[in-house]
């Protein structure tokens, strides 16, 4: 049996003209490691790049469409409300008794109310979607109370009238209703960030 010492000549003989090779695996290996983890480490980055983009872009979108949601459903609420105001301001120009050496201004001063209503009134009809129930039903109330104070205009007199204001008042009930419902479930858009 070879002792020890001579296994471990044996050894070095065998490695000794292959250590270059032996260093050059070594070697070879690592580099192999190296470029395999960083492959894998920017591949993982990439994915992780384009996550975050697409949870960024959805972050942006949901603040602008809820800032926007919002903007429109003020704005909504503003128009309509000063829409019932004006309506109601001309209705009550029609109740007032007017001397015939006034009769021009009054009707002047109609003139200018009118147009005032018409162009609020028009200016809202294009914010509402009509295939939504409510913004139809609000659509509705609004041209009803239109064609309303205009039928009371074609009537008006100098001599004051008397108007029934519960026609009228159902229609502005039913269009703030529909306006409560369209900021209803507005909100609940808002708070789902759709």
């Amino acid at each position: 049996m070879p002792t020890e010492l001579e296994l471990l000549q044996k050894i070095a003989e065998n490695t000794s003209n292959s250590s270059m090779h032996i260093a050059l695996v070594a070697g070879g290996s690592a580099v192999a490691g190296a470029l395999a983890s960083a492959l894998l480490s920017y591949f993982g980055i990439v994915r992780t790049i384009r996550a975050q983009t697409l949870i960024e872009r959805q972050k942006l979108q949901a603040t602008v469409v809820t800032t926007e949601r919002l903007r429109w459903l003020q704005d909504l609420r503003a128009k309509v409300a000063a829409f019932y105001a004006q309506i109601e301001m001309q209705l009550s120009h029609l109740e007032r008794p007017v001397s015939a050496v006034q009769a021009a201004k009054y009707q002047d001063t109609l003139d200018a109310l009118s147009m005032v209503v018409m162009s609020q009134c028009y200016a809202i009809f294009p914010m509402l979607d009509t295939a939504k129930e409510h913004q139809c039903k609000l659509r509705s109330a609004l041209d009803s109370s239109l064609t309303f104070a205009s039928a009371h205009f074609a009537e008006k007199t100098n001599a004051g009238m008397q108007i029934d204001m519960a026609p009228f008042a159902k229609l502005k009930a039913d269009a703030f209703g529909a306006l409560e419902e369209i900021g209803r479930k507005a909100w609940k858009k808002v708070q789902a960030l759709e």
